[in-house]
């Protein structure tokens, strides 16, 4: 510790709550990259083009999560864990998909990617400027999962229906939906701060918990954006 700039210290401490979930999840989108080139030049990709085995990785990705239950007594090293297999995980799911698109559809891709983006944008900054209550936030966490529990529901049926219809109100459906947890889940960090106070070791372990999260926020944001594009304008371009 001697040798180590005080100024960088006094600066990792003081990091805030939101800074670190926004560095972790920057962490796992760059390895969501990653893994999804790695399946595609490989040919792994179509291993998981399986909707079973999606599903199966699903079920994994949440069943980690109630393993773990409480990030603060979990391990930095459990938890990193867990965004990274979070990020193999959706890569898995959606490589298939992606390529398809990107050999049909590479300007819905791009679009995609850049609306992804815009609107990832937007509800960050709404999130850090437009305060709301606990009271608030609690009534829109549960009415999201219902929502999320009935939209869930209906993707699994809608695997072996394949209706296209059912298909594009999902994406809808998922891409409202991933907004709004996002800007709840991005809102109630300073709140979160608050009680945990400035240990920085128990900051850094929510921020990894919480990061994973908004990783799959964005990641349902993409995925939506991309369905709902290639539903109204894949039939339409070249």
């Amino acid at each position: 510790m001697w040798n180590q700039n005080p100024q960088q210290v006094a600066a990792a401490v003081k990091q805030s709550l939101f800074v670190r979930t926004m560095n972790y999840t920057a962490l796992w989108t760059v390895l969501y990259g990653l893994f999804v080139a790695f399946l595609i030049g490989t040919g792994l990709d179509r291993v998981f083009a399986n909707p079973i085995i999606s599903l199966i990785l699903v079920f994994m990705v949440m069943g980690g999560s109630f393993l773990i239950r409480d990030p603060l007594q979990a391990s930095k090293g459990l938890l990193i864990a867990y965004g990274v297999f979070t990020s193999f995980a959706l890569a898995a799911i959606s490589s298939f998909f992606i390529h398809f698109v990107a050999a049909t559809h590479s300007g819905i891709l791009i679009g995609a990617l850049i609306t992804t983006f815009l609107i990832g944008g937007a509800t960050v900054l709404a999130a850090r400027t437009v305060n709301i209550s606990q009271d608030k936030a609690q009534a829109i966490v549960k009415f999201l999962i219902i929502v999320g529990i009935a939209a869930f529901i209906a993707s699994i049926v809608n695997l072996f229906l394949k209706s296209g219809v059912l298909g594009l109100i999902i994406a809808i459906v998922f891409l409202i939906w991933s907004v709004a947890a996002l800007f709840i889940t991005l809102n109630q960090l300073d709140q979160i701060e608050q009680l945990v106070g400035n240990d920085p070791e128990l900051l850094d372990k929510i921020a990894l918990w919480e990061s994973v999260s908004v990783f799959i926020l964005f990641y349902d944001i993409f995925i939506s954006l991309l369905e709902i594009l290639l539903s109204l304008f894949g039939s339409n371009e070249e």
